[in-house]
């Protein structure tokens, strides 16, 4: 089971004794209150989005997909989005799965994005085969050679894909938001359902 990083621990489980928070006579219940929802949270499976969102319109993007993983309908997944200059091995070996997201660059994938894979590789390779990943991809052309170079090292990963990736070529248009908020809530609620 996959534990959060102590950045989502730190904001999920306030320190549950701290006077200034709660009133002496309340301590005993609010103890247990706060412990259970710090259980319930590290139960949670976790979804990590790394997503290089370098102009508004990749941002938004990669919003969709958090909003789409977030929906209301999903319990029991916690999300985070991390791009991928901060993302760290760690964040990959707490994840139950993976959405990764870069733009087109010249026919490759995103710098920010290979630095992650360059950085991550091998503290992970060992420890995370079979991980459940999806792609999405902003193509300004036809993104053919940035699905290519993600689809290799994701093989050398032996991570599994758990749908083809999608890619938004050509100029920028509405829909794209719509079809990265579907993948978001279509992996978030394979993973709720255990079929990933």
């Amino acid at each position: 089971m996959a534990l959060p990083s102590y950045r989502d621990v730190s904001t999920a489980c306030p320190d549950p004794v701290t006077p200034q928070t709660r009133p002496p006579f309340e301590v005993t219940y609010n103890r247990q209150e706060t412990h259970q929802a710090c259980k319930e949270t590290m139960t949670d499976k976790q979804l990590l989005i790394v997503a290089h969102a370098p102009s508004p319109n990749t941002q938004r993007l990669a919003e969709a997909v958090l909003r789409g993983a977030r929906h209301p309908d999903i319990a029991g997944v916690a999300t985070r989005h991390i791009p991928p200059l901060e993302a760290t091995p760690n964040d990959v070996l707490a994840a139950d799965a993976i959405i990764l997201g870069t733009t087109e660059n010249l026919g490759y994938m995103s710098g920010a994005l290979k630095d992650f894979f360059d950085r991550c590789y091998y503290p992970v390779l060992e420890k995370k085969q079979g991980l459940p990943c999806a792609l999405y991809i902003r193509a300004g052309l036809d993104g053919t050679g940035t699905r290519r170079a993600v689809e290799s090292i994701v093989s050398g990963l032996k991570w599994n894909w758990v749908q083809e990736p999608l890619t938004c070529r050509g100029e920028f248009q509405e829909d794209f938001i719509a079809q990265c908020e579907e993948l978001g809530m279509a992996v978030a609620a394979a993973l709720e359902a255990g079929i990933i």
